[in-house]
Order: C-alpha cells, then structure tokens, then sequence
C-alpha cells in the first residue's frame, strides 16, 4: 500500500545522480524519507517477523553480531532502488529501440520463443547500467600503462557494448544475434544478485506486449532519466 509514495522517493533520491545540483535538496529530503520508512520497517519486522527480505535483514547477524541499522538500510536500498530503476530501464528502452526497428519488432512478434536472445540483446545495445567503479587490490598493467594499487578505476559499461574488438557490428541493434558474454550486470564476485529476476521481469513484459499490442508506436517526445549512472526513460508515450 506504499508503494506510490515509495517509488516516488526513491525516483527524487536518485536525483542526486543527475551531475548536477540541481535537484540537491530534494534528493537530500527524499533520503531522509527513505531512512525513516525502511527504519519503520524494520522495527516493526523485529517485532513482528515476517516471511520477508526486511524480516531476514533486522534478524540478521555477523559473527553473532547484529547487523547494524546502517547496514540494513544500505541493504534495503540497493535491494529495491537496483531491482526497480534498472529493470525499469531495461523494459522501458526495450520498447522504444523495438519501435525504431519495425521490422525487427515484427520478427519477434512472430517468433516470441527467441525472446531470451534479445533480452540479451537489449542489455547490450541500450546497457541500463552505464557505468561503474572499482579500487585496484594491485598494480594493474593494461595497454603498458599501469594502475597502482588503491586507484578507483571508471568502467564504461555501455562503451564496452560498442566495442569493435569484441562485437561483429557493435552499432546494430540485432534481435537476432548469437549470445555472446556481455557485462550490463557487471562481472566476478560483483555480479548483479538481481540478474536472473532482471532477466525474467524484461522477457515476460515484452512478451505480454508484443503478444496484445505488437504494432505500437511511440506518440510524442520521450523523456530521459536524469540518472548520470543508468540509461532509461521517465516517459515513453505510446498509441496503439
């Protein structure tokens, strides 16, 4: 039942991540919003356990130790804001690089079995994750430049997706072609928990759409995030 006010908040925290100050207060504002409501929730699951994620986190421990309240909050954020604006992203970009490839979309209308592929496919052309980082443990030797220990490396997710040297036509966007290890949720002992769920909620909405409304067009301007780390739409109008 919270669910709107929830969204909205979390949509207005990650305003922080615009690049600019634009949106600085509200963000702030809307983070303390979210520390007060999983806070409440949390001491409520302790009270009342449930059969839930915030149930298993406030009852939680390390070496017998209880979680910190930081650390719970921390989790319940990157538990709902990674596994609702990234997936949102990818359905959201999904539809709107579909419709730039009628023929393609029709393709796929027609053969819903591939769907999987192009899930794939949609996580490499349009990456809802742009970019991440990460420390070095070590000196790191690439291109004879080296990386010393300690430095914070930029990954550009969505520029190793273009990359000529790994993808045969890295600028098209094709439904069709062969699965090939992609990076759009990370790698290594950093790989994305979401993966599979991310995976799933993208082929079963686009599936749904293209079952009951496959010749859609987009209707007006579409509106991007103003998210510095993802790609996706805010608005994505549409008429059928």
């Amino acid at each position: 039942e919270d669910e709107a006010m929830v969204r909205q908040s979390a949509g207005e925290m990650l305003s922080i991540l615009s690049g600019t100050d634009e949106f600085l207060a509200e963000a702030i504002a809307a983070g303390g919003r979210m520390r007060d409501y999983f806070s409440g929730l949390v001491e409520d699951r302790r009270r009342s356990p449930r059969d839930d994620v915030i149930s298993s986190l406030a009852d939680g421990d390390i070496d017998g130790r209880p979680l910190p309240n930081e650390e719970i909050f921390g989790m319940c954020l990157i538990i709902y804001l990674a596994g609702n604006t990234t997936t949102s992203a990818l359905i959201s970009n999904g539809l709107y690089v579909l419709a730039e490839h009628p023929d393609q979309r029709a393709r796929l209308a027609a053969d819903l079995g591939v769907m999987e592929g192009a899930v794939e496919e949609l996580l490499r052309y349009e990456s809802p994750v742009q970019w991440t980082s990460r420390v070095t443990t070590t000196d790191v030797e690439m291109y004879d430049q080296v990386i010393p220990a300690g430095d914070r490396v930029l990954m550009l997710i969505g520029a190793a997706h273009r990359d000529p040297r790994q993808w045969d036509r890295p600028d098209a966007f094709d439904v069709f072609r062969p699965a090939q290890r992609h990076v759009a949720f990370g790698d290594g002992v950093h790989r994305c928990i979401g993966a599979p769920l991310a995976r799933l909620e993208g082929r079963i909405a686009l599936e749904l759409v293209l079952d009951r409304i496959p010749d859609y067009e987009v209707a007006g301007e579409i509106e991007r995030m103003y998210i510095s780390t993802e790609r996706g739409l805010a608005r994505l109008p549409v008429k059928v």
